[in-house]
């Protein structure tokens, strides 16, 4: 026979599958932002312990925001104007 009706315990697999999704979502994290006096005291922690950071610069938002640091050294992507073709050569003929 089959059991249209369920019992008053026994709840349906559509509801149990959204009680274990809810139960499975992490809170929402705050934001967390520092004071001016801190990003500046961290920034500068930083900058005076990690040489490539004083380099190359650091946007330093995981965790507390340590704000940005840009540095010296820059690195893009360039095209040559007149590209180099290579071609094929050798010492005998």
């Amino acid at each position: 026979a089959l059991k249209l009706d369920a019992e008053p315990s026994e709840s349906a697999p559509d509801e149990d599958a959204e009680k274990a999704s809810e139960a499975k979502k992490p809170a929402k994290a705050k934001k967390r932002k520092g004071s001016g006096d801190d990003v500046n005291k961290a920034r500068d922690w930083m900058c005076q312990n990690f040489y490539d950071v004083r380099t190359f610069g650091a946007v330093m938002s995981t965790g507390i925001n340590c704000g940005q640091v840009r540095g010296p050294v820059q690195l893009t992507f360039a095209r040559s104007v007149d590209p180099v073709i290579a071609q094929e050569h050798s010492i005998t003929a």
